[in-house]
């Protein structure tokens, strides 16, 4: 639990995200270590979780006809990819960078995903796995040369093409149609694509969304332009006119943050929610600086766990956003995008489409200099 916060100096024990106290020892008689589980027993809990899912989608007519070979063979392959995701990602971080509540969120986006597709069986089921493990194991790494490790252990299974290919264009797709002001200089780059899609898929089966990224890395503006995206029957798109019109409950982070003022914002969202129960409206309960909230001595975010979990018909969908990684508690309670840190090839890509949301042509006639400008800044930033 000690993380230490936005310091070189790993001596200043002040800036320690936690105060740890000996326990007493009259309590010593008291604490069982409860272990973890074997991977064994990990894997027969995903692969019960997978068959009740599917059985789930087939009794609701999600799938039509499909030969049993290739639905057992998709079963395993889901099974076996979410076992290799799982391990990756404790090899990466630690033991406790993964748990069991990701099958249930992967059950979530795995059956939202099947809805949404209209080709084959087959290919459907393919295609919603390739997204549900982009949106719930790939988009958390926080490295782009892990998430390239990743793509390629997953490989085996898209052999014919390159695990980012659908989700790309899927994120192309829903994005493209969303409401971003003309004339701002708003660049819809890689990262800001990410964020939205995720915020928008979240936010659409009311699974809890938790973004880290450095500042200037869009989470805020991506909220913003959803804000302006779904505004029920009034939306400018129709693919989101059905989705609900958007209202937001803000909570401010800080140092001097409470449990109480936290839960207080959720219950005004949850009684806004139940009063507009019939109405076609959205609910959202925005955090925003939720690491600094972490850093409060009243140790705020631990409500969190409790508001977090639940029952879906209770809940109101959440937001929230940090400038750095929150401990493994917070984060496992929700669906965690981490945004990493730009390459070249993102900065150019933001510059052209910075330079395209002002004036087309000036991009078009000066797209080598906007080029030289990202190779420019890349080289300050790597040599500062």
């Amino acid at each position: 639990g000690l993380v230490y916060y936005n310091t070189k100096d790993k001596s200043q024990l002040n800036n320690l995200v936690y105060s740890v106290n000996p326990l007493p020892h009259s309590l010593f008689n008291f604490i069982f270590d409860f272990g973890s589980l074997r991977p064994e027993d990990e894997r027969k809990y995903i692969h019960n979780t997978i068959v009740s899912i599917i059985d789930s989608i087939r009794a609701n007519k999600i799938i039509n006809s499909i030969e049993k070979s290739d639905l057992d063979d998709l079963i395993e392959k889901i099974i076996e990819s979410i076992v290799i995701c799982h391990k990756f990602i404790r090899e990466k971080y630690d033991k406790s960078s993964v748990s069991m509540r990701e099958i249930r969120r992967f059950g979530i986006f795995f059956e939202y995903f099947m809805k949404s597709f209209t080709n084959t069986s087959y290919r459907k089921m393919k295609s919603s796995l390739n997204m549900t493990l982009y949106l719930c194991y790939y988009l958390r790494l926080n490295d782009k040369a892990y998430r390239k490790e990743l793509a390629e252990k997953l490989r085996i299974f898209y052999k014919d093409s390159s695990f980012l290919k659908i989700p790309e264009m899927e994120i192309k797709k829903i994005t493209e149609q969303m409401t971003i002001e003309k004339g701002k200089g708003i660049a819809l780059n890689r990262a800001l694509r990410e964020n939205l899609f995720t915020c928008f898929t979240c936010i659409d089966n009311n699974v809890p969304l938790i973004i880290v990224g450095k500042p200037g890395t869009g989470k805020s503006l991506s909220f913003q332009i959803l804000y302006n995206t779904l505004k029920g029957e009034y939306s400018e798109s129709e693919m989101f006119r059905s989705k609900g019109k958007l209202y937001r409950y803000y909570y401010q982070g800080s140092e001097t943050s409470t449990a109480e003022g936290i839960e207080q914002v959720f219950n005004k969202a949850s009684n806004a929610q139940k009063k507009n129960k019939d109405k076609n409206i959205i609910t959202l309960v925005f955090f925003d600086e939720m690491g600094l909230a972490e850093r409060s001595s009243n140790n705020p975010l631990k409500v969190m766990h409790y508001l977090l979990e639940k029952d879906s018909q209770d809940s109101v969908p959440f937001l929230g956003i940090s400038n750095w990684r929150l401990d493994a508690a917070k984060i496992n309670r929700a669906l965690s995008l981490t945004i990493t840190d730009y390459d070249i090839n993102d900065l150019e890509e933001t510059a052209i489409s910075i330079a395209e949301a002002l004036d087309n042509e000036l991009s078009n006639q000066f797209k080598d200099y906007f080029e030289t400008l990202a190779r420019t800044y890349y080289e300050f930033l790597k040599n500062n």
